[in-house]
């Protein structure tokens, strides 16, 4: 027996409970037990209108329906509602000990937890809160589940974007580095063809150097390659030499 003394854990939600019975004095207190100001309690004086609201509202965290009601029981009940509220926890209230009709409410209905009337009404916050704190542990960690999904998605997105960015940019570099190396074929054209008219200069003002700037310049770069100079500095000296007169 569950003694007044055991303290009931604190609940961060006000959980929807559905309670299903025939008898309406169970409902009233029910009723009685479950304040609204704790909790929001809904009834049904039958299985079949207990499913009429279970197809507007899912989000029940407990559902307590009677095992022995006309039509319809417990049992069955909870095998349609199992498909409809799957996340609630089911509890068989029944009036009477038979294990054979138990272990059928557990493997027909999956039942979580029966209870027997009649019932005290410490015993059954002391049952209800420990079963809230376990869906609230479990709603907890679905929350972190769908946290932890929404921050990977967004992360993915992040990363289609910066491979965009990093496509653009590196096609944008691409295309400056091709205008790049024209601009200086240009200028290495133009610089070519000024040095090569200001050696026909001077070799136009005195013929006999005629060809002695570029032998000049020829020597230089094959001493300057056997030097091992690098290629600019080797083209630095071809033009100093083609111009040294």
């Amino acid at each position: 027996m569950i003694m007044n003394s055991l303290e009931l854990q604190p609940l961060k939600y006000r959980h929807s409970i559905l309670i299903i019975d025939d008898e309406a004095a169970i409902l009233d207190l029910f009723g009685m037990i479950l304040t609204p100001d704790k909790f929001d309690l809904h009834t049904a004086a039958s299985a079949g209108e207990a499913l009429e609201i279970l197809k507007q509202k899912q989000d029940f965290s407990i559902i307590i329906s009677d095992q022995m009601m006309p039509k319809m029981t417990g049992v069955q009940f909870f095998t349609v509602a199992r498909d409809i509220c799957p996340l609630a926890t089911r509890i068989l209230l029944t009036g009477y000990t038979d294990m054979d009709a138990i272990i059928d409410a557990i493997n027909s209905g999956g039942i979580h937890l029966y209870l027997t009337k009649p019932f005290r009404k410490d015993d059954l916050l002391y049952q209800l809160n420990q079963l809230l704190t376990k869906t609230e542990l479990v709603m907890e960690n679905r929350r972190l589940d769908e946290l932890v999904k929404q921050q990977n998605e967004e992360l993915l997105e992040l990363n289609k974007h910066l491979e965009e960015k990093v496509r653009i940019k590196t096609k944008d570099l691409a295309l400056k580095a091709e205008a790049l190396s024209a601009s200086y074929d240009k200028i290495s054209m133009l610089l070519e063809g000024t040095v090569l008219a200001m050696s026909k200069i001077v070799e136009s003002r005195d013929p006999y150097t005629a060809g002695h700037e570029q032998e000049v310049a020829h020597i230089a770069c094959m001493i300057a390659q056997r030097m091992q100079l690098p290629a600019e500095q080797i083209e630095s000296i071809r033009i100093a030499a083609s111009l040294h007169d």
